[in-house]
């Protein structure tokens, strides 16, 4: 959807129906996506981000939202920028 110009999603966590294969966005859906193409979040949600510590001044998320699971901690150190 990012590759194809959508500047708008609503994310879920949750929000998913197996028995009707349908399946919502999560907020670390958006994360990954920025991430992924290099996209930044609009300023004033960027702002919050960083005053609520969601995310620290490189716009990375910090420790303070929790650890991540393994898997996914490790498919996180193969994005650019990333430490290996």
């Amino acid at each position: 959807l990012c590759a194809a110009g959508v500047n708008f999603v609503i994310t879920v966590p949750g929000a998913d129906d197996v028995m009707l294969n349908y399946q919502s966005l999560s907020h670390h859906d958006a994360v990954f996506a920025r991430e992924t193409l290099g996209r930044p979040p609009a300023p004033e949600f960027e702002a919050w981000l960083r005053d609520v510590r969601i995310t620290d001044a490189q716009g990375r998320l910090t420790s303070a939202t929790g650890e991540l699971p393994p898997a996914l901690a490790a498919a996180t150190r193969l994005l650019p920028g990333r430490a290996a």
